[in-house]
């Protein structure tokens, strides 16, 4: 059975309101490498960013101790990077605004980016 046309056009606005509130908010880029304590890449290792008592995203690093992951819209100054070599190991925490590449205004930012020595 069609929809009636003004039902058909409230659906359309509310699918187009959705999809510009989606593309105004800004992407967060986290990418950077991990290393051991003898400075050598650290392959599978656990990194995450919490914010608060909330885990917003979790990824490995890759066989160079590479790792990268997108997330909508910034993080505040209080986020914190964890990482671990594996799941086993305490976390070493990285505020994140030492290496804030892109903040957005003076308190939050939209990239993150650098080296990570474990202890």
């Amino acid at each position: 059975m069609p929809m009636p046309p003004k039902a058909s056009r409230s659906r359309l606005v509310i699918v187009a309101l959705g999809l510009t509130l989606a593309a105004c908010d800004p992407a967060l880029v986290i990418r950077g490498n991990v290393r051991d304590a003898q400075h050598r890449p650290a392959a599978n290792a656990v990194v995450q960013l919490r914010c608060g008592t909330r885990v917003d995203a979790r990824t490995s690093s890759d066989a160079d101790g590479g790792f990268r992951f997108h997330l909508l819209g910034w993080r505040p100054d209080t986020c914190v990077l964890e990482i671990a070599r594996d799941r086993a190991t305490p976390f070493a925490i990285w505020p994140i605004m030492p290496y804030c590449v892109k903040k957005h205004g003076d308190h939050a930012c939209l990239e993150i980016a650098g080296v990570f020595q474990l202890p």
